[in-house]
Parts: C-alpha cells; sequence; structure tokens
C-alpha cells in the first residue's frame, strides 16, 4: 500500500515503521539545506567555531537511551547513511558532517556521495528516502529551502526493489566516512569540484 502521509503525521509514521524495524535501516539524504527550527542552539554553536561545546552536545544527543543510534545498537540494527552532496558545501551541510562524524563513532555506516558521480537518470529523480528491513520506506518531499512537507509512506514491492536497487548504486559511486572525513578535514571538499 501507498499512502501519502502530512508533515504533522511524519513523526508518528516514522515511529511506526522504526519499531518494527529487526535488521536494517537506511536513511539517504539528497537536500544539501534542511529547516533548523529545533537545531538553533547546535547552529548557533558552530557558526560562533564552537566545535567542543558543539560536540560535546551532539555527543549527549547520539548517546542518549531514547536516541535512535543507541536504539540501533540495543535492536543489533544496522544504521546505514547514504547523503548525496554537491559543492561547494553548504552551511548546513559543513554543520552536519560534524554530527555524522560522532554518529559514526556510535553506529552508523555513512557513505557521501558527489552529485556528480550520480547517474543523470537518478538524479532526476533523486529524493529523501528511508527504507525500514526493505519491508517498507518512506520517500520524503522537501521545499526547495528544505522544509519538510510530507512523505509517501509504501510497502509496495516494485517500489522498494527499485530503493533498493537506488541504495546499492549510490554506495557502489559513494565515499564511504572512514575516507571522506579526513580529506574533509584536509580541505579537498572545500571548493566547487572533487571527486
Amino acid at each position: 500500500m501507498k499512502t501519502f502521509i502530512k508533515e504533522e503525521n511524519y513523526s508518528a509514521q516514522f515511529a511506526a515503521f522504526w519499531r518494527a524495524t529487526r535488521r536494517a535501516f537506511l536513511k539517504c539524504e539528497v537536500q544539501q539545506t534542511y529547516d533548523e527550527t529545533g537545531e538553533e542552539e547546535l547552529l548557533s554553536l558552530f557558526r560562533a567555531g564552537k566545535l567542543t561545546e558543539l560536540r560535546k552536545m551532539l555527543e549527549d544527543d547520539v548517546n542518549r537511551s531514547d536516541s535512535v543510534w543507541q536504539q540501533s545498537l540495543d535492536m543489533n540494527v544496522a544504521f546505514i547513511r547514504i547523503h548525496v552532496f554537491s559543492l561547494p558545501l553548504t552551511e548546513y551541510l559543513r554543520f552536519e558532517l560534524e554530527a555524522y562524524n560522532i554518529q559514526a563513532a556510535k553506529c552508523e555506516r555513512i557513505w557521501m556521495v558527489p552529485a556528480h558521480r550520480v547517474d543523470s537518470a537518478d538524479r532526476a529523480q533523486l529524493k529523501d528516502f528511508m527504507i525500514f528491513d526493505t519491508k517498507r520506506a518512506l520517500v520524503a518531499d522537501y521545499t526547495a529551502s528544505g522544509s519538510l512537507t510530507g512523505a509517501t509512506a509504501t510497502d509496495e514491492p516494485e517500489d522498494l526493489v527499485s530503493l533498493c536497487s537506488l541504495r546499492d548504486r549510490l554506495i557502489k559511486t559513494g565515499i564511504p566516512w572512514s575516507e571522506f572525513w579526513p580529506d574533509y578535514l584536509a580541505g579537498k571538499y572545500t571548493h566547487t569540484s572533487g571527486n
């Protein structure tokens, strides 16, 4: 069944899918900027260059007993993230990379995918999506400024096969976090071109 979920019901739908997840959760992001609601304090620390304070707050968040990261460890669920990025990196994505580094240390397997490596047919239809155990998926709709407007929830086999195939192609062209992060810190992704 395929159903459109309004933004106000998105969290509840995510929670229902998450509770039913037993093996693997994948989050694929393609937005370069997201609505900052709820992250103002963290972003202000990032903008002020207070990275030690920012990292401490991010670590505290990841290590909370009710965080999805801790739950994924407790449930033995693989947590996989893919982020398709364009250069130059947006301020928001640079901020998010700080969180990714902490999340990777906790349990996430992360691949960063340069947009120019994505097949043009895939790029034309690419949206943020999540796959829960290859049984259910949420495909998000965002405004150009990164505000969530809703998502399509699906358990249709053809949708899941298509999304899983896309996941595999993105991972194949992606850069594992263990390679991306040192290169990022060395300044490799500060310009408008890159691998």
